[in-house]
């Protein structure tokens, strides 16, 4: 299916990927100053949108250690801490901290992480397979990251393998695969599976999500048993995409998502760690240095629970 021209483009492309993303932290940090506002296409400002789904609720539960990770969130993020959703899991101990963590945003490219979830399942009940063909249909096609787009679709009966598109999904953050994938499962079964996890109806027009939403599918990802779930993790760890949650921690310490769209910046993640995984779920809206700034979060709290 691939030429050598388009490994050659590929290769292009990927470094192009690759170099502007410092570019896009400092575009996106701009647009935060700036008090940018995403708008959907029902003309409704989407920070607005999120602000009123707001559930402000925080506190730490069963906290194990002498790290007070809710007071070292709050200190980090201070005056812009409003336009934060937190979440974080002791994997071993079960202490869970939250701060502002049901609030709604646009997800941004974490919604893969809703698919890519009812696929493992599906897989582990036996009514799908890695192997199974999908057709590419003109319907799929979207540009933004990803390297389908960047293929000769031209061709008639251009198909892949779900495990393909799933591992594209996960690693280029592909958004075609993504598209075929969700057509492969079927909306309804796609939303069903999605509040199912997360315990609440979610607005099935724009996809929005919270910080312990997204913590919800780590943790099940955390939690599957089964090579299908022992690749996607493995394949999170090594996104071409090491910012963020990653950006300052060890490398392939972090299974993770990130997602970007407009003023929305979001990380979510399975941390592997000397002293004992935990999730890590970080959303926000309008955070001025948001990169930086979530970036240098994740390391304090690996740092507090290595010296705590």
């Amino acid at each position: 299916m691939k030429t050598s021209s388009f490994r050659l483009v590929w290769v292009v492309f990927l470094a192009l990927v690759i170099s502007l993303v410092p570019v896009y932290k400092v575009w996106s940090s701009a647009q935060a100053k700036d008090g940018l506002v995403a708008v959907d296409a029902s003309g409704v400002p989407s920070d607005a949108q999120a602000l009123s789904l707001a559930a402000a609720d925080e506190g730490n539960v069963g906290a194990a250690n002498s790290v007070d990770i809710l007071q070292l969130v709050k200190d980090h993020f201070g005056e812009n801490a409003e336009k934060v959703g937190f979440y974080y899991e002791d994997l071993v101990s079960g202490e869970v901290v939250r701060m502002q963590a049901d609030q709604q945003f646009r997800t941004a490219s974490v919604s893969k992480m809703i698919v890519l979830m009812a696929l493992m399942e599906r897989v582990s009940l036996g009514t799908a397979s890695l192997s199974d063909v999908v057709v590419y249909s003109p319907y799929d096609f979207e540009w933004g990251s990803g390297v389908i787009a960047y293929e000769d679709l031209s061709q008639p009966y251009v198909a892949y393998q779900v495990g393909t598109l799933a591992e594209y999904a996960v690693v280029y953050s592909d958004n075609i695969a993504f598209n075929m994938l969700w057509r492969y499962l079927g909306t309804e079964e796609v939303y069903e599976f999605f509040e199912r996890v997360i315990g609440h109806e979610t607005n099935r027009g724009v996809l929005y999500m919270s910080a312990e939403d997204a913590a919800k599918l780590m943790k099940l990802l955390y939690e599957g048993e089964g090579a299908h779930y022992d690749t996607l993790r493995e394949n999170l760890k090594h996104t071409v995409f090491p910012i963020l949650l990653e950006e300052y921690l060890p490398v392939g310490s972090v299974a993770h998502k990130v997602g970007f769209y407009m003023n929305y910046l979001h990380d979510a993640g399975i941390v592997y760690s000397e002293t004992g995984d935990y999730i890590l779920s970080v959303f926000s809206v309008d955070l001025p240095n948001g990169y930086e700034a979530i970036a240098e979060l994740s390391l304090k709290i690996y740092e507090a629970r290595a010296n705590g």
